[in-house]
């Protein structure tokens, strides 16, 4: 099997997962930026971060991809939403439905990881959309807001790290 780990990180934890998986399986893992051609990759696995819905370097990758052949494709989307809740996974389907083309869609298969956040390490464009995001989300009335709504809230201005390694069980399965 030719395989390759390709992820696009902008804060660290899409890495995180990206080299864990590569620890764990002997696949390389390579930075989106860092990718050339994927002629011959049989099986390519993306690890992104979902950054106002979209998925940090996909684009830039699905077009290095043979456009005869399509290689087996595993994408996981790593973000502040708990993947548990039916509502964030659907969510976060719906907009890779506009992200994945639709011939890649049909095989592919999706994961989705939780990430994390630090206030303190966000661009200075990252911290502003935040800033606004929140302002606009504390305008709800508490008891409207949804658990993954509410510990943004919560959360805002500090730290926290939800990267769980073992989460990352069933795409391990999927590749061995």
């Amino acid at each position: 099997m030719n395989a390759l780990i390709v992820y696009g990180s902008c804060y660290g934890t899409s890495q995180r997962y990206a080299q864990a998986l590569s620890q764990k399986t002997g696949i390389p893992a390579r930075p989106f930026r860092q990718v050339g051609s994927l002629d011959g990759v049989d099986t390519l696995v993306y690890i992104g971060g979902l950054y106002a819905g979209t998925v940090m370097g996909l684009k830039q990758t699905l077009g290095k991809l043979p456009k005869e052949k399509h290689p087996r494709f595993l994408l996981a989307t790593v973000g502040l939403g708990d993947p548990a809740r039916e509502e964030t996974v659907q969510t976060i389907r719906a907009s890779l439905a506009k992200q994945v083309p639709e011939a890649l869609q049909k095989s592919a298969v999706y994961f989705h990881l939780r990430g994390g956040i630090d206030y303190k390490v966000l661009r200075p464009k990252h911290k502003l959309m935040m800033a606004m995001f929140i302002r606009f989300l504390k305008k709800k009335p508490r008891e409207t807001m949804d658990p993954d709504t509410r510990t943004m809230v919560d959360t805002y201005g500090g730290a926290v790290d939800f990267v769980d390694l073992e989460s990352l069980a069933p795409l391990i399965a999927q590749l061995t």
